[in-house]
């Protein structure tokens, strides 16, 4: 046993890994000495790859055996407090170090031992553990090669080819099963890998069941007449868009299930009556409503009762509410679907002298209006009448910002740009 000063110990420091620390007013003996320390101080004592036997501090003066540990660092605590570890980024192991050697690390750590480095410098430049780096050299002295042995879990169920032949049927046809692709594996296979080790194999490729988005379909002609409608709407800028009033009708129900409702449930709970959400056969009791919207003002909600014919359209809508705002806004531009009460002879003839913007069908994706409803819908909440449905409508209507108005007519520039990249298809919005 040898005695040395603090200084002394922190002069014979190197990079550490592991600490521990000592606490507060602990009493330790000394070997062959029935004397204990009296004031002892907390340290924090950081070790290269070594532990500690005996340690114990006086005031001034640290006594620690340095025969055996000549590679120790001491690190004073802070004025008044408990021992700390040595926050250091240059002497701090990351989680790489625990991770798997990869094909391209273990050529890396044999081109370097192979140009004179040790493994303390291969380890502090690659990030791993020294004994790491020690044993992929040693394989390669005594197997001729470096590789990862086979662990000693469960062996893989599936070969590579299987694998592959599990990702091409699952890309190839996206709506297929779990079943299905089970007997698209190849038939001498036994046994046939399970449901679950099929969804670990997609998983992995980050192949996850979901909800497909749900869409009109779109003929060719469809597709054409979207894209004589943006074409030459693609030079529009956002000022020109301000101009254009959009309208449309929806129709909400007394029942706020919109398909997208989900449960958090185990496992054999599917038929428990806490989970189930009741599904309606019959058209259920509702309200349809028409509105208006442009760059910075919006018409009120009109509730329409009944079916909607040309002669109510004209009376209830165009009359008292489109005419007053188009004239009220030079050069503003009506638009409308191709719905029949708005295609009708008596429609057209009452719109005569405005500009009405063609609409090519099948195009809700063009129209912003109708992530007004969207948003109108998702703040729903049940109701217990149509009247009730009626008032909670109105006062959606009227809290709605404007400025979220803005923002979805403002981006008709993109949605005219997308339309036209997707050749007249879907878009995103």
């Amino acid at each position: 046993m040898c005695c040395a000063t603090v200084r002394d110990v922190t002069e014979r420091s190197v990079t550490a890994m592991r600490t521990i620390c000592l606490p507060s007013r602990q009493v330790v003996h000394r070997s062959g000495c029935d004397r204990p320390c009296r004031s002892v101080i907390p340290f924090c004592i950081q070790l290269s790859h070594i532990r500690i036997t005996v340690v114990w501090f006086r005031p001034t003066r640290l006594l620690i055996s340095l025969k055996d540990y000549p590679q120790s660092r001491v690190i004073a605590p802070p004025q008044g407090g408990a021992p700390h570890t040595l926050r250091n980024t240059a002497l701090r192991r990351n989680r790489r170090q625990y991770e798997q050697l990869t094909d391209f690390d273990r050529g890396r750590i044999i081109g370097l031992r192979e140009a004179g480095w040790s493994n303390r410098r291969i380890d502090r430049h690659l990030g791993r553990s020294d004994m790491v780096v020690a044993r992929c050299w040693q394989q390669l002295i005594t197997e001729g090669r470096v590789y990862r042995r086979g662990g000693s879990g469960r062996p893989r169920n599936t070969n590579d080819r299987e694998d592959r032949a599990i990702r091409k049927v699952a890309t190839s046809a996206p709506t297929t099963s779990l079943a299905s692709i089970q007997r698209h594996l190849p038939p001498s296979r036994h046994p046939v890998p399970s449901r679950e080790t099929i969804r670990r194999r997609l998983t992995e490729v980050g192949l996850r069941s979901r909800r497909p988005l749900r869409r009109l379909p779109l003929t060719p002609h469809h597709r054409q007449c979207r894209l004589d409608f943006c074409r030459p709407r693609a030079t529009w800028s956002v000022t020109d868009w301000r101009r254009v009033i959009f309208s449309d009708e929806s129709r909400f129900s007394l029942s706020a299930d919109d398909h997208r409702t989900r449960v958090w449930r185990r496992t054999g709970q599917r038929s428990d009556p806490a989970f189930i959400v009741e599904r309606h056969t019959a058209i259920l009791q509702g309200v349809t409503v028409w509105g208006a919207i442009s760059w910075d003002t919006r018409s009120s909600l009109v509730v329409l009762q009944g079916t909607l014919t040309a002669r109510r359209y004209v009376d209830d809508i165009l009359t008292p509410i489109v005419l007053p705002m188009l004239s009220s806004r030079p050069g503003a531009i009506y638009q409308q679907d191709n719905a029949r009460p708005h295609t009708a002879r008596l429609s057209q003839q009452c719109l005569q002298g405005y500009d009405v913007l063609p609409w090519p069908a099948r195009s809700p994706d063009l129209s912003p209006i109708e992530h007004v409803w969207d948003a109108l819908g998702r703040q729903l909440q049940p109701s217990r009448d149509t009247g009730e449905l009626t008032a909670q409508m109105q006062r959606l209507w009227q809290d709605l910002p404007q400025g979220v108005i803005s923002d979805l007519i403002e981006s008709m520039p993109r949605r005219i740009s997308a339309c036209i990249a997707a050749r007249g298809g879907f878009t995103t919005y």
